[in-house]
């Protein structure tokens, strides 16, 4: 593009950027009164806003994506063939998308409710979700405060335009796949600055037999979705550990690359967050001269201040309930956990049927293996060490697959450990092959570099290298696709009545003591007359008159948060009724209209404010820096 051409667009675009703000400013200064101040959700220019929220929400799509496509539209055009490779990856791993229905996998469910919670609540203006008003028949669920909901703010924005369910999360499935396509394969190509290597890895990562079987078999939505984020992290790591640049721009560049990837897995999922943590200190430990320096030290530290400013606004709700709140989750006391662990044989039972659980016996289990391509290159590299060249790098990548394949194995022994402190933290993981997320990690990035150190300048050897990685990974993933196609169970999902709002198994964020079952609705003394009634999601309005006194029993779960008062703005008493519901004590006397409903603690709202302008502040610095954003993924 000549300059001049280029001074056009810009002066093009430029009002086509005021006239986005001049559109979407008033809407979310709408939707920011309405959360706040719920006293003036009134008042005319709010309600006509919220009123015409989708076609606003339909704008601000498309004016994204328009803008996203006008800024990268030289390097879409510089990188067609990348980004023709990672459009053909993402469609041969969701190749089971295409046919008719959503595959019904282990936790299908509890997502698919998860995305109508989460809809439901925002159509009832509660922003940022913390209970679910939809669960169990309308008594709520704090599944947000437990669970982070980054991600699925896609399926959601499609289930607000009345995209049926089962599409909403196909399409979230496809845009995650290609997502995870995409970070693996530029983190690696800026590790070893080499595209091929980049598309190698992105290619055995995305295809690793273990993914897939999170999104097909089990539906583990949190936990397939962490893959996109642990390349980010594999990448900040290994350019904090090369670095020999002081400079407070790298240093900042750096950590906020790894703080951005830590807060994107604390946000999308808790358990696989804790196991990154985990093996990061085993590596700090392992490296320890080099951790123990400033160039190391400096931005490790300000990316793990950056990820609590980031992520306060979910983790300070977390913590809060985590200690105040006892649920299902914290009183199962000693987990035993070993019974779920991968036996070794399947770590190479490339060819198993796609289905099953982690029980006994073998031949019910689903597959547990990092698949036939990565695990045949983890066997390549260490004959490559063993024989050619000590590399240290391929060393570390190897030892840390073998270490991490090992907490998956049913050797590791958990059971023993399950009484200790340090046992009873690991158990928390709940089923130990999750641990091989992080084994496909270690053995992408193994692939990646024996790749590399393997063909060098060799073209030849680096196209037959690609051919036959690619045939492998071809030849896995049919194999795997048509042995799912033969027994899945596809249903057609339109909404979440197809399933109810009340979970098969687990309940762990239930409060201790509930019976799920037992679901009495309103109940009230009888020194306690209910003249009238009005529910709004977590929110009852009632015309009561007592003379007595006594109390009412809402007919939702007493979570910390919930609150009464009467129409002068007096507090009432609010403690648990039968069977954990909110109790509201009404004083002998009282006639009027009480008010209850879940309000969030002051310091969850400052909590939400810090995480806001800690992310305004930063893109603040960037600009300071002269840096954009996207140049933490391409060369300065």
């Amino acid at each position: 593009m000549t300059a001049k051409n280029e001074k056009h667009t810009i002066s093009f675009f430029r009002p086509f950027l005021l006239l986005q703000l001049i559109l979407m400013i008033p809407f979310v200064a709408a939707l920011f009164f309405r959360a706040i101040f719920p006293s003036i959700s009134d008042a005319a220019f709010i309600r006509f806003f919220l009123n015409h929220k989708k076609y606003y929400l339909l704008a601000l799509f498309l004016f994204s994506l328009s803008d996203v496509l006008h800024i990268k539209r030289g390097w879409l055009s510089a990188h067609k063939t990348e980004v023709g490779a990672l459009l053909g990856i993402t469609v041969l791993s969701t190749l089971l998308l295409f046919m008719p229905g959503v595959s019904k996998g282990h936790d299908l469910p509890f997502h698919l409710t998860r995305i109508e919670g989460i809809t439901d609540a925002i159509k009832h203006y509660q922003f940022p979700v913390r209970i679910q008003p939809l669960w169990f028949d309308g008594y709520g669920y704090p599944v947000s405060i437990y669970y982070g909901d980054l991600f699925l703010s896609i399926p959601v924005a499609l289930r607000l335009f009345n995209v049926p369910l089962g599409l909403s999360y196909e399409l979230y499935i496809f845009f995650i796949t290609f997502a995870t396509a995409l970070t693996s394969h530029i983190c690696v190509k800026r590790m070893f600055k080499n595209t091929a290597a980049g598309l190698v890895a992105s290619l055995a990562y995305t295809t690793a037999n273990y993914r897939l079987v999170d999104v097909f078999t089990r539906s583990a939505v949190g936990e397939y979705t962490a893959f996109i984020a642990f390349p980010v992290v594999a990448l900040a790591i290994f350019n904090i550990y090369t670095n020999n640049d002081l400079s407070r721009r790298t240093i900042f560049k750096n950590a906020l690359l790894l703080a951005l990837g830590m807060s994107a897995l604390i946000l999308t999922h808790i358990l696989s967050s804790e196991l990154t943590v985990f093996i990061l200190l085993i590596l700090c430990a392992v490296l320890w001269k080099k951790t123990c320096t400033k160039i190391v030290l400096a931005p490790i530290l300000l990316a793990a201040a950056l990820t609590l400013l980031f992520t306060a606004w979910f983790t300070v709700p977390f913590l809060d309930y985590f200690k105040n709140v006892s649920v299902v989750v914290q009183n199962l006391g000693v987990r035993h956990i070993q019974y779920a662990g991968v036996y070794i044989v399947q770590l190479f039972s490339f060819f198993q049927t796609p289905q099953g659980l982690q029980t006994p016996p073998i031949n019910s289990r689903m597959p547990l293996t990092p698949g036939f391509l990565l695990m045949g290159g983890g066997i390549l590299s260490i004959i490559f060490l063993v024989y050619k060249k000590k590399d240290r790098l391929l060393i570390l990548f190897v030892s840390f697959a073998l270490l991490t394949m090992l907490f998956a194995t049913n050797l590791f022994p958990y059971d023993a450990m399950a009484t200790s402190a340090f046992g009873n933290l690991l158990a928390q993981i709940q089923f130990p092959y999750r641990w091989l997320s992080l084994s496909i990690v270690f053995l992408t990035l193994a692939l990646a570099r024996l790749f590399v150190l393997e063909t060098g300048k060799n073209q030849t050897l680096k196209c037959a290298a690609i051919s036959a990685i690619v045939f492998v990974a071809i030849f896995q993933t049919s194999y795997f696709t048509s042995s799912f196609f033969k027994l899945s169970e596809n249903h057609f999902i339109a909404d979440y009545k197809e399933f109810g709002t009340i979970p098969s198994h687990g309940n762990e964020y239930i409060i201790f003591g509930t019976d799920v079952g037992k679901r009495d609705g309103l109940v009230h003394e009888s020194g306690v007359s209910i003249l009238g009634q009005e529910r709004d999601a977590n929110s009852f309005l009632l015309a009561v008159e007592s003379n007595g006194g006594g109390y009412i029993d809402l007919p939702l779960f007493n979570y910390k948060g919930y609150r009464a008062a009467l129409e002068d703005g007096t507090l009432l008493t609010v403690q648990n009724g039968d069977n954990n519901v909110v109790r509201v004590i009404v004083p002998a006397g009282t006639k009027g209209k009480i008010h209850a409903s879940f309000k969030p603690p002051v310091f969850w709202r400052i909590a939400e404010l810090v995480s806001l302008l800690s992310l305004i502040a930063t893109f603040a610095v960037l600009f300071c820096y002269n840096t954009r954003f996207h140049s933490f993924f391409s060369k300065d």
